[in-house]
Protein backbone atom coordinates (compact mmCIF):
# COMPACT_ATOMS: atom_id res chain seq x y z
CA UNK A 1 0.00 0.00 0.00
CA UNK A 2 1.42 3.50 -0.99
CA UNK A 3 1.62 5.86 2.00
CA UNK A 4 2.88 9.66 2.86
CA UNK A 5 6.22 9.61 4.44
CA UNK A 6 7.47 11.43 6.95
CA UNK A 7 9.94 13.38 4.37
CA UNK A 8 7.56 13.71 1.48
CA UNK A 9 4.96 15.66 4.26
CA UNK A 10 8.57 17.09 5.65
CA UNK A 11 9.47 18.78 1.97
CA UNK A 12 5.48 19.76 0.95
CA UNK A 13 6.01 21.77 4.31
CA UNK A 14 9.12 23.80 3.34
CA UNK A 15 8.19 24.27 0.13
CA UNK A 16 5.12 26.29 0.98
CA UNK A 17 6.76 27.78 3.76
CA UNK A 18 9.77 29.22 1.56
CA UNK A 19 7.15 30.38 -1.01
CA UNK A 20 5.19 32.26 1.47
CA UNK A 21 7.68 33.92 3.39
CA UNK A 22 9.95 35.26 -0.42
CA UNK A 23 6.59 36.46 -1.78
CA UNK A 24 6.21 38.95 1.51
CA UNK A 25 2.17 38.08 2.17
CA UNK A 26 0.32 37.06 4.93
CA UNK A 27 2.21 34.55 7.64
CA UNK A 28 0.33 31.27 7.14
CA UNK A 29 0.04 27.40 8.26
CA UNK A 30 0.53 24.34 6.54
CA UNK A 31 -0.70 21.22 7.57
CA UNK A 32 0.03 17.58 6.08
CA UNK A 33 -2.08 14.42 6.98
CA UNK A 34 -1.95 10.51 6.02
CA UNK A 35 -4.88 9.22 4.44
CA UNK A 36 -6.56 8.58 7.38
CA UNK A 37 -6.49 12.61 8.42
CA UNK A 38 -4.24 12.24 10.96
CA UNK A 39 -1.08 14.99 11.10
CA UNK A 40 2.14 14.08 9.64
CA UNK A 41 3.61 17.52 9.44
CA UNK A 42 2.63 20.81 10.25
CA UNK A 43 4.18 24.54 10.94
CA UNK A 44 2.76 27.90 10.89
CA UNK A 45 4.78 31.27 10.03
CA UNK A 46 5.72 33.68 12.77
CA UNK A 47 2.39 35.52 13.46
CA UNK A 48 0.31 33.12 11.52
CA UNK A 49 -3.54 33.36 13.16
CA UNK A 50 -4.56 30.68 15.78
CA UNK A 51 -7.86 30.23 13.41
CA UNK A 52 -4.99 29.83 10.22
CA UNK A 53 -4.05 27.03 12.54
CA UNK A 54 -6.74 24.82 12.66
CA UNK A 55 -8.47 26.22 9.52
CA UNK A 56 -4.67 24.22 7.65
CA UNK A 57 -5.31 21.15 9.57
CA UNK A 58 -9.39 21.01 8.45
CA UNK A 59 -8.42 21.67 4.40
CA UNK A 60 -5.60 19.10 5.02
CA UNK A 61 -8.37 16.54 7.02
CA UNK A 62 -10.84 17.22 3.86
CA UNK A 63 -8.78 16.94 1.18
CA UNK A 64 -7.83 13.22 2.28
CA UNK A 65 -10.72 12.29 3.72
CA UNK A 66 -13.22 13.05 1.38
CA UNK A 67 -10.25 12.05 -1.32
CA UNK A 68 -10.79 15.75 -3.13
CA UNK A 69 -9.71 19.37 -2.68
CA UNK A 70 -11.42 20.98 -0.25
CA UNK A 71 -12.45 23.59 -2.12
CA UNK A 72 -13.90 21.18 -5.10
CA UNK A 73 -15.48 19.88 -1.95
CA UNK A 74 -17.34 23.46 -1.16
CA UNK A 75 -18.63 23.27 -4.84
CA UNK A 76 -20.44 20.32 -4.68
CA UNK A 77 -22.21 21.20 -1.20
CA UNK A 78 -23.27 24.45 -3.07
CA UNK A 79 -24.63 22.16 -5.92
CA UNK A 80 -25.97 19.73 -3.62
CA UNK A 81 -28.86 19.79 -1.06
CA UNK A 82 -26.17 18.93 1.77
CA UNK A 83 -23.98 20.76 4.12
CA UNK A 84 -20.84 19.93 5.18
CA UNK A 85 -22.85 18.73 8.40
CA UNK A 86 -24.31 15.77 6.46
CA UNK A 87 -21.07 13.87 6.44
CA UNK A 88 -21.41 13.56 10.16
CA UNK A 89 -17.62 14.93 10.96
CA UNK A 90 -17.04 18.25 12.33
CA UNK A 91 -13.68 18.55 10.98
CA UNK A 92 -14.91 18.80 6.82
CA UNK A 93 -14.48 21.87 5.23
CA UNK A 94 -15.47 23.05 1.96
CA UNK A 95 -12.72 26.58 2.03
CA UNK A 96 -10.90 26.22 -0.79
CA UNK A 97 -6.46 25.50 0.22
CA UNK A 98 -6.89 22.05 0.65
CA UNK A 99 -5.36 19.32 -2.02
CA UNK A 100 -5.54 15.19 -2.16
CA UNK A 101 -1.81 14.03 -1.97
CA UNK A 102 -1.94 10.75 -4.41
CA UNK A 103 0.31 7.75 -5.34
CA UNK A 104 0.02 5.59 -8.55
CA UNK A 105 -4.35 7.22 -8.34
CA UNK A 106 -4.51 6.23 -4.49
CA UNK A 107 -5.00 8.95 -2.13
CA UNK A 108 -2.19 8.93 0.72
CA UNK A 109 -3.29 12.26 2.40
CA UNK A 110 -3.55 15.66 2.01
CA UNK A 111 -2.10 19.04 2.18
CA UNK A 112 -3.62 22.65 3.69
CA UNK A 113 -2.69 26.00 3.72
CA UNK A 114 -4.71 28.89 5.74
CA UNK A 115 -3.57 32.57 6.45
CA UNK A 116 -4.63 33.83 2.97
CA UNK A 117 -7.53 34.82 0.81
CA UNK A 118 -8.51 31.42 -0.39
CA UNK A 119 -7.03 31.68 -3.70
CA UNK A 120 -3.74 32.52 -2.39
CA UNK A 121 -4.33 29.24 0.01
CA UNK A 122 -4.57 26.87 -2.61
CA UNK A 123 -1.89 28.44 -5.03
CA UNK A 124 0.39 27.51 -1.99
CA UNK A 125 -0.97 24.07 -1.61
CA UNK A 126 -0.25 23.28 -5.16
CA UNK A 127 3.07 24.02 -4.79
CA UNK A 128 3.51 22.62 -1.73
CA UNK A 129 2.12 19.16 -4.08
CA UNK A 130 4.34 20.24 -6.65
CA UNK A 131 6.94 19.46 -4.46
CA UNK A 132 6.24 15.70 -3.94
CA UNK A 133 8.24 13.44 -6.16
CA UNK A 134 5.56 12.29 -7.48
CA UNK A 135 4.02 15.35 -8.65
CA UNK A 136 7.13 17.52 -8.88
Amino acid sequence: MEVLTLKEAQAAVTSVLKAASDDGGKPVSVAVVDRSGDLVCFACMDGATVRSRQFSMNKAFTAAYMERDSGDFGESLLNSKRTADWYGNPRITGIPGGVTVRKSDFTVGGIGVSGRPSAEDLKLAKLGLAALPMHG
